[in-house]
């Protein structure tokens, strides 16, 4: 009766044994499962979004969404009258895909004087950056309408730049 009350107990052992090895596989598993979600999640958080070029110490950024197409608009902070300014515009579909094959142009308006009718045409960057070089010809508000065209599709986007003497 000892000996198969000792057979039954190895039994037990070994049954539990195998519980306890079951039980760490899961918990191994169920590990590996909950890292790889947390890395799925920073993977998308970082590459979910429109990759936007670094902006500058002395750079803004405006940014509107027209019709499933991100319009950005870097500029100075602080444009200066007759000096060579860089407007670095950024376009992104729905998806978050930079737009390589528009067609920008941006459209320069001032009310006072009647100022406008300055329409300096992009020059593509790749991944969807297209620089417009164009020169403030007075100090105050400034209306900047970006306008694109992808395909048949036209998009505007209307941007306000203070400009200094």
């Amino acid at each position: 009766m000892q000996t198969r009350h000792c057979l039954y107990d190895r039994r037990l052992t070994a049954k539990g044994a195998r519980v306890q090895g079951a039980q760490r596989r899961h918990a191994i598993i169920v590990g590996l499962l909950a890292y790889g979600m947390v890395l799925g999640a920073l993977f998308l958080t970082a590459c979910g979004g429109p990759a936007l070029p670094p902006l500058g110490a002395d750079q803004q950024r405006f940014q509107q969404q027209i019709d499933g197409v991100t319009i950005t608009l870097d500029s100075s902070k602080a444009p200066q009258v007759d000096h060579t300014e860089t407007l670095r515009i950024t376009l992104h579909d729905a998806q978050g895909r930079p737009i390589n094959d528009a067609a920008v142009s941006v459209d320069l308006e001032m009310d006072m004087l009647c100022l406008s009718g300055m329409t300096p045409v992009g020059d593509p960057a790749g991944q969807g950056v297209y620089d417009v070089l164009t020169v403030y010809q007075m100090a105050g508000e400034w209306r900047v309408t970006v306008l694109v065209e992808v395909g048949a599709n036209s998009h505007e986007a209307v941007f306000v730049v203070n400009v200094a003497v």
